[in-house]
């Protein structure tokens, strides 16, 4: 398999994870509004492309860290879990469960698509708070 196709296959692997969760989390008013999300009309320039989701591996992340290469036009996606160390309260360990490659054009791809679906829930259900001081203080 090239290049090309290897990305391909990691592209299309992320987007199965991506399926598979919300496909886990059922009928939830989230879920619905996450899944009437549509990729940009240019990711769309293969014609119909169909998927097999049956080898899926679902996983749940809580944190993501983001960095370039290995190659040029390529970005590096890690996700996984956070979790406090016990000997150190303010210490915290990032548990990388999944790493993903994706080519300068998907990563910009995903990120139209992850921004619309993030407008469409920021309508129906209010704005998302990343500061966890905020949203600490808010419960």
């Amino acid at each position: 398999m090239g290049t090309k196709g290897f990305l391909a296959a990691i592209i299309l692997s992320a987007s199965i994870v991506v399926a598979g969760y919300l496909q886990s989390v059922g009928s939830s008013p989230v879920a619905r509004a996450a899944a009437d999300v549509s990729p940009p009309a240019a990711s769309n320039t293969l014609g119909h492309v169909g998927v097999k989701d049956g080898n899926a591996r679902q996983v749940y992340a809580n944190v993501e860290r983001v960095s370039l290469g290995p190659q040029a036009e390529e970005f590096t996606v890690d996700l996984g879990t956070l979790s406090k160390e016990e000997a150190h309260p303010d210490d915290y360990t990032m548990d990388v469960s999944t790493r993903v490659f994706l080519s300068v054009y998907e990563a910009k791809k995903l990120s139209m698509t992850l921004r619309q679906a993030i407008d469409r829930y920021e309508k129906q259900f209010g704005t998302i708070e990343i500061d966890p001081r905020k949203r600490m203080k808010d419960h």
